[in-house]
């Protein structure tokens, strides 16, 4: 099973996965889920996004983002693997999902 914590630069806990189970840790996300699949989505006005980023983004496409801006996704990839995509990272996990 998969376990992780995930807190913002201050270290406020923000998610907390604890095998396979995601647990919202901060106001203002939003889980969206399907199996074998988990995405945590934020508004583009979130203060857990620096405000560069919605800058940037909306500055070619004034809809970007509008359904939400995807802060983790969380998704088997294989029987017994799993991935883990943030902002900036990707990890690609070789336990147990």
């Amino acid at each position: 099973m998969l376990n992780a914590k995930i807190s913002d630069v201050a270290g406020a806990p923000l998610v907390d996965v604890v095998d396979g189970y995601v647990r919202l840790k901060a106001e203002g996300m939003e889980i969206e889920t399907r199996p074998g699949r988990v995405r945590i989505l934020v508004s583009l006005n979130s203060t857990l996004i620096p405000q560069w980023v919605p800058d940037k983004l909306t500055a070619k496409d004034v809809l970007v983002g509008i359904g939400g801006m995807c802060l983790l996704d969380i998704e088997v990839v294989s029987a017994g693997g799993c991935g883990l995509w943030g902002a900036q990272t990707r990890f690609h996990g070789n336990g147990r999902c």
